[in-house]
């Protein structure tokens, strides 16, 4: 894939822990330092060209595994974890996760990138998309305040649907 003529840098900023992650949000702001959502960077010459030279914000670190309830069929895993370690670590509970990458290919790509792109592949014919399947998200604003929608289990999730919001905003949202 063809980085955008913007992307200069050698190393994206890469927080590796979730309180770095907001202090560094909340200095750009603070400095009004314009910034690029990145997980592992390999769509980021997608959508319309960014004018500047943003410094490109990867959650690459952050790919932990926060909750999974194995019985209730739920798992929490942070932005930068990827779909192929995901779907490793389902599996070896007999579980897996109906989602693939659009057009079959590239399976590096992170759990949050699929989030904000909201894309999908051909499973999302048989099992809906992305944005259906998710039930609560936690999200970091562009001024580092963090915020919560859904839950953690169906019955819990009241009110205006902000995971569908999000999901295929690009990162431009939260």
């Amino acid at each position: 894939s063809q980085r955008p003529s913007w992307h200069h840098r050698a190393v994206d900023h890469s927080p590796a822990t979730r309180k770095a992650l907001i202090d560094l949000v909340r200095q750009w702001h603070h400095d009004a330092t314009p910034w690029v959502p990145s997980g592992m960077g390999s769509r980021l010459h997608w959508g319309p060209a960014i004018e500047g030279n943003p410094e490109v914000l990867s959650c690459r670190a952050l790919k932990g595994v926060i909750d999974h309830a194995v019985d209730d069929l739920t798992v929490t895993v942070e932005a930068g974890l990827s779909l192929a370690e995901l779907q490793s670590l389902l599996a070896r509970q007999g579980q897996w996760l109906p989602v693939d990458w659009p057009w079959g290919g590239e399976p590096h790509g992170t759990v949050g990138g699929l989030v904000a792109r909201g894309m999908a592949g051909g499973l999302r014919q048989r099992h809906l998309g992305v944005r259906d399947q998710i039930i609560g998200i936690g999200l970091l604003r562009s001024d580092g305040v963090e915020a919560k929608a859904g839950g953690r289990v169906v019955k819990n999730v009241a009110g205006y649907d902000l995971m569908r919001l999000l999901c295929g905003s690009w990162g431009i949202l939260a």
